[in-house]
């Protein structure tokens, strides 16, 4: 059994990368309130590939954009993805970061206005890694092994692209994200 295998990407990819011999893709839907100008692209290029979608919001602190906007412009721009995510980072000097009450706040939101239901996890690095009420957890460690338990998603390499892996293979992710058995 061998991991499925996923990219993550954003605006920052002007095209949509080769997605042959991927099971995943995970792509920024908005960043604060602004939708990600990519995002659409990138998510009917993948839908169209057979891949499981994935969107993911990088947040910001709520002295630049509450956390209400946030939630309410994510899940917009999101649509029929089959995951979500809360990218957990620090922001440039210029832009407040989401603390961690800030990031619970958004979490626990997404989870009481998503239609849909589906997971909503946290994108952070290995060190620190923190609990909020998400319910998957996505790991950044670029190292040659997978960092230790528990994970459900690894970012394993950031640059030129960034690169993910599932922890299990496609017919579990499938099931992970509650679409049964793979096509």
């Amino acid at each position: 059994m061998s991991n499925a295998k996923g990219i993550d990407i954003s605006h920052w990819q002007s095209t949509t990368p080769p997605l042959a011999g991927l099971d995943f893709l995970i792509a920024r839907a908005t960043y604060a309130t602004t939708p990600d100008d990519r995002y659409v692209q990138h998510f009917i290029a993948a839908d169209k590939a057979g891949l499981i979608v994935g969107a993911f919001h990088f947040g910001v602190g709520a002295a630049q954009a509450s956390i209400a906007a946030q939630v309410a412009a994510f899940l917009k721009a999101a649509g029929a993805a089959d995951l979500l995510a809360l990218d957990l980072e620090s922001n440039a000097k210029d832009r407040p970061t989401m603390t961690p009450n800030e990031a619970r706040a958004f979490l626990m939101s997404v989870k009481a206005a998503d239609p849909k239901k589906r997971k909503i996890g946290l994108y952070h690095s290995a060190p620190g890694y923190p609990s909020l009420g998400q319910d998957f957890r996505w790991v950044a460690n670029w190292n040659p092994t997978p960092p230790a338990p528990p994970y459900d998603f690894w970012q394993y390499r950031g640059s030129p692209l960034d690169l993910d892996e599932f922890n299990g293979d496609r017919a579990a992710l499938h099931a992970f994200v509650g679409l049964g058995s793979t096509p």
